[in-house]
């Protein structure tokens, strides 16, 4: 069985994307100062990790997290 065809990943996931697209919707649209958009930005990232790793062919216990640089 593939885990990341199953019914709950694919709530997981389509949970995830509704996040990040409020998440972009608010940083768009909102008028924060440097810190909330920062930490807004940071949550967009992490997200956007997540569902790049559930997108990995390779079984969860095989993937690792990856630092990366910051920008």
């Amino acid at each position: 069985m593939d885990d990341m065809n199953s019914a709950p990943m694919k709530r997981l996931k389509a949970s995830l994307e509704g996040h990040l697209q409020k998440l972009r919707e608010q940083n768009d649209s909102y008028k924060s100062d440097e810190i909330e958009t920062a930490v807004r930005r940071g949550e967009i990232k992490a997200i956007k990790a997540l569902l790049a790793d559930m997108e990995e062919k390779k079984p969860l216990l095989e993937r690792s997290v990856r630092p990366q640089p910051y920008k």
